[in-house]
Formats: structure tokens, sequence, C-alpha cells
């Protein structure tokens, strides 16, 4: 017995205050013996805290014996009924019920884990405050004022979704609104089309963009080709003009130099040769007598003596022409008498004073045209002059030709 009291009174108490959870409404059974039957504790009538008591709280756990029977105790003092509390106006049941439940619970599980009972007097006592304890916190409970700005909100809360529209209406006009939308979509309108002719001329320009660059290109290559073959040729022409300038200028040099040549009596080869290479055909009379020719001076100097000898060989008078005849032919001959000035007439006195006075005045060719009438006796005579003469006369020809063609060019 001492043992068993002993394990009792290390029973934990649940700690005193105001925050104690009440027991569960359901009774409680306890098992005092094989002769004793259960006493029934009273159902309290205050609805549960929203806590659970934690029966585990404040001591180490509370030893049951298995084998031993359980004493024999007095029974407790029945509980006085509760007080009649006003209904708790708190704004939340929910903790109420859910307490409920929980206490529920604990009870349940305390008498699983207490199957032969409970000391009767420490658990009578321990109910007694438990009891005490509710009717504290139902009073608490009971002098709470509802929570008035809790309330306000939830009214406020409740007025807003009031005033709220249907979203039908709304999900409604989204869909007509989508269905609309999906219409001109897939519907091409003006402003698509004349966007799409627009930009099919954007590409036809930038797809001839690159064929009017290139015909552009060819024509500049073209213009460049032309403008280079222009220069070219314009280039050429004023080097063949610089060259037909050059080639002329040393022809006419070459041509005064034959000139001074001709007036001085010396040779003119070099000046030829200058022809020659300026590019000019040498006329062959100039090159047959390219050492020189007589001068007009030498020319008019032996002209006398020449014309008496052709009036010499003019003047043998035949045999069968009369005494006096032949007798005056014979003094002209001797005497070298003839005539200075000239005269008309076909006698060779008259024809060789006219080539005289034609030669004084340098008219070379007036001479030598003189002198083609001459008999042939008095030509024989003249052959050497005449041919000095003419070479003369030929290479001036000639000369005055040339300077004519070059003055032409």
């Amino acid at each position: 017995m001492a043992g068993r009291r002993k394990k009792s009174e290390e029973t934990p108490e649940l700690a005193a205050g105001d925050d104690a959870p009440a027991l569960p409404t359901e009774s409680v059974s306890t098992e005092t013996g094989a002769d004793h039957p259960a006493t029934a504790l009273p159902e309290p009538d205050v609805a549960p805290p929203a806590d659970p008591p934690d029966l585990h709280a404040g001591g180490p756990q509370q030893d049951v014996p298995d084998s031993e029977p359980t004493p024999e105790t007095e029974q407790p003092p029945a509980p006085r009924p509760p007080e009649d509390v006003p209904p708790a106006r708190s704004g939340n049941p929910l903790l109420l019920v859910l307490g409920g439940v929980v206490a529920a619970f604990f009870g349940f599980a305390l008498a699983q884990v207490v199957p032969n009972g409970w000391p009767l007097e420490a658990t009578g006592r321990q109910l007694s405050e438990f009891d005490a304890r509710l009717t504290a916190q139902d009073r608490k409970l009971s002098e709470l004022a509802p929570d008035s700005e809790l309330a306000e909100r939830l009214a406020t809360l409740e007025a807003r979704l009031a005033g709220l529209a249907d979203p039908q209406d709304g999900i409604e006009a989204l869909r007509i609104e989508l269905e609309n939308l999906k219409q001109s979509i897939g519907v091409p309108g003006p402003e698509l089309d004349a966007l799409k002719a627009e930009v099919a001329d954007l590409r036809n320009e930038l797809a001839a963009v690159p064929r009017e660059a290139s015909q552009e290109l060819e024509a500049l290559r073209a213009a460049a080709q032309a403008e280079r073959e222009a220069a070219e040729a314009r280039t050429a022409a004023l080097r063949a003009d610089a060259e037909a300038t050059a080639r002329s200028a040393v022809a006419r040099g070459a041509v005064l130099r034959i000139q001074a040549a001709l007036d001085a009596g010396g040779a003119f080869d070099a000046a030829l040769g200058d022809l020659a290479l300026a590019g000019v055909d040498v006329p062959a009379a100039l090159a047959t007598h390219a050492q020189g020719v007589p001068t007009m001076a030498r020319l008019q100097a032996d002209f006398p003596d020449a014309a008496r000898a052709a009036l010499a060989a003019a003047h043998v008078p035949d045999a069968d022409a009369p005494l006096t005849q032949r007798l005056g032919s014979f003094l002209k001959a001797q005497t070298g008498m003839r005539s200075v000035t000239p005269r008309d007439g076909d006698e060779p006195d008259a024809i060789l004073s006219r080539a005289e006075a034609a030669l004084s005045k340098a008219d070379l060719a007036a001479t030598l045209a003189e002198l083609d009438t001459l008999p042939s006796e008095a030509a024989v005579s003249m052959a050497d002059w005449r041919m000095q003469a003419d070479a003369r006369a030929q290479a001036g020809a000639a000369l005055a030709t040339l300077a004519a063609e070059l003055n032409a060019n």
C-alpha cells in the first residue's frame, strides 16, 4: 500500500493558472477494482478552450502499476454545478470547436495510457481545480468585447463583394472582342494590301538597283575607255604633229641650206641627208648635183666667151656665098664682134643678145629658152656652158618645188 500511495503522490499536477485547459466534455471512467463500479464524473457545461492541455508538462511521466490492484479510495465530492455563464460572444467560434476536438483527443489518449484507473482522490481534486479554472476562463471569455474593427472590415468586404458585377458579363465581352480580333487578323484589310504592294514595290526597286548600278558602271567604263582612247588619239596626234613640225622644220632648214649652197656653188649632200631623215623624198635633180652647181655669177661671167664661140661657128661662110658676104663673116669671126643689146631677129647674134639680156636679170630659164633657137653649129659651141646652166636650172627648179610642198604642209 505504501508503494502504491507513493506512486499516486508522484502523479504530476498540471500547472495552475488562467491558461489551464479544460478536460474533455466526455465522461471519464476509472476502475477501482473488480468489486467497485466506475464513478462517472459530471460533464462540464462550458466549451473547451482553444489550446489543448499538455499532460506531460511540469514533471516526469506517471508510472502506472500493471499487476497490483488499484487500492480503494474515497469517493471524491461531487463537483458543484457550473454557474450559468453567458454565451461567449467571441468573434471566432471555430477556435472553441477546435479546442473541444483537441480535448476529446487527449481524453481518449489518457484513457489508453491509464487503462486500470486513476487514483480517484487526486483525480477528484484535479477535476475540481479544472472546473474552477474553466469557470474562470468562461467568465473571462464572456467579458471579452467583440472585435468591432474585424466586424467592420468583414462588413466592408461583404459590401464590396455585393457591389461587384457579374464576371460572366466581362468574360463574354472579352470573348467577343477576341473573336473580332481573330477575324480582323485573318481577313486582310485594304491597309494590309497597300502595305504589301508597297513592300513589293520596294523589293522591285531594290532588285533594280544592282542592274541600274551595273548598267551605269558599264556606261562609265565605256565612257572611260572612249575617253582614254580619245586621249591616246589626241596624244598620238599631238606627237605626230610635233614630229611633223620637227620634220618640217628640219626639211625647211635643209632647203635653206641647199639654197645657200646653190648660191655659193658649194656641196649640199649633208642637207639632202637631213631631208631624208625628215621623211622628205629627195628630188633626183638635187641628188644628181649634190656636190654643187655653178653659181649665177659664174654663168654670167662665162656667157660672153661662149657666145663669141657660138658666133664664130655660126659665121663660117659657105663656099658658094658671094665674096662680100664671106669677107664680112671672116672679119666678125676674127674681131669677135657681137651685139650687147637685145635686138630682134633670128640671127645667132640677135638670139645671143636676147639670151645675155635675160641672163643679166638672173632669168636662167628665159636664157635657156633663147638658146634653144640657135642653129646647130652655134648650139654645139655653147654645149659646155649650156650643161652647166642646165644643172643649175634643174637644181633650182627642184628646190623651188620642194619648198612649195613644205610650205603647203
